[in-house]
């Protein structure tokens, strides 16, 4: 499954800032909150 989230491109530039992977660090989020939530585990 894809998703796509549109965001500011200002938001994105001070987000990918650090160099790391935006979509990557979106999906490790959405795990995290599922984990705190126990709708996975």
């Amino acid at each position: 499954m894809n998703l796509t989230v549109p965001i500011p491109d200002d938001l994105a530039q001070r987000l990918g800032a650090t160099g790391d992977d935006l979509s990557r660090r979106a999906l490790e989020a959405l795990a995290a909150e599922e984990c705190k939530h126990e709708r996975i585990s």
